[in-house]
């Protein structure tokens, strides 16, 4: 499930960030908008002065007209009857200031909501950095145990291994009290001690060294106890 969400965010990023790049792009082109405008305001205000300037002139020319009596005014008439009238509305221009004011109190709404996005984003963020955090010391806590258990053992089974050879002796002291009461018990049969125990294979050297681990294997040991107990059979055989 965290995969999938990993890549959903992944996703999701990666379409802010083509969002971002087309806003930049607009944004841009904006700019070199309101430097259009800019230009056409200054043209449309000199265009708006000489429409005033003309207005007032032909005003002006139909008053003196008017002082020189009806010929005049007949004359201004008719040169000026052909002359197109230039309605000052005209240069108005596109008026839609409107739109654009509703256009930034909706950018104002978005860029809010985005903002509250960014501070959910944040505490999420939070909260996902301190679970990652408390896992790791979790994890961290059952490593240390394990690895302390796993000591232990290495050392339980270093002792187990160095103190065999004294579990063994106690084992063949016990046997050869055994084998003592049956030489008793065989009397006269003229077969000695010695002979009978001449076949009983000898224990080889243990020696261990302070800190190691004794050369003979636990195989080993049982081996050779093996041997003793067939050679011991093989002196009771024998009587």
């Amino acid at each position: 499930m965290s995969n999938e969400l990993s890549l959903e965010e992944a996703e999701l990023h990666e379409r802010e960030m083509a969002l971002m790049e087309m806003e930049a792009e607009l944004h841009e082109r904006e700019s070199g908008l309101e430097g259009m405008e800019q230009a056409f305001s200054k043209q449309n205000k000199a265009l708006s002065n000489l429409v005033s300037y003309v207005t007032d002139q032909e005003a002006s020319l139909r008053s003196r007209a008017e002082a020189m009596g009806a010929q005049a005014v007949e004359l201004v008439e008719e040169l000026l009857a052909g002359a197109e009238t230039v309605d000052p509305s005209d240069l108005a221009g596109a008026d839609i200031d409107e739109e654009r004011r509703v256009m930034i109190e909706r950018r104002n709404e978005l860029l809010e909501l985005r903002s509250q996005i960014v501070e959910d984003r944040e505490a999420i963020f939070e909260a996902r950095h301190a679970a990652i955090e408390n896992l790791e010391a979790s994890v961290g806590g059952l490593e240390a145990s394990l690895l302390e258990q796993e000591k232990r053992v290495s050392d339980a089974l270093r002792q187990l291994i160095t103190s065999a050879s004294s579990f063994m002796s106690e084992d063949g002291d016990g046997d050869d009290d055994q084998e003592g009461d049956t030489a008793s018990a065989a009397g006269g049969t003229g077969v000695t001690r010695t002979e009978r125990t001449s076949e009983v294979v000898p224990r080889e050297a243990f020696t261990v060294i302070a800190g190691e681990a004794p050369a003979r294997t636990e195989a080993s040991l049982k081996a050779e106890h093996e041997s003793k107990q067939r050679a011991r059979q093989a002196a009771r055989n024998k009587d």
